[in-house]
């Protein structure tokens, strides 16, 4: 059962990272907003919590796994 949270609590500090800090500098220069961001303004606070993932291999998606989490 450890090992699960574990896994689980490793899961969401990747998830709340996103792609990044780097990443989400770049979208605030292009005028965009990371997909969190979009997300915080539009939902309640607490009234939301989904952890995912991708398992698309094509166009180079392989390389660029990244765990999301929205907890607006």
């Amino acid at each position: 059962m450890n090992d699960y949270l574990a896994t689980l609590r490793d899961m969401r500090e990747k998830a709340l990272q996103g792609g990044g800090a780097e990443r989400a500098q770049q979208m605030h220069a292009r005028g965009k907003l990371p997909a969190r961001e979009r997300l915080a303004l539009l939902l309640d606070e607490g009234s939301s919590q989904e952890l995912a993932t991708h398992n698309c291999a094509d166009f180079g998606m392989a390389g660029q796994r990244f765990t999301g989490e929205v907890q607006p």
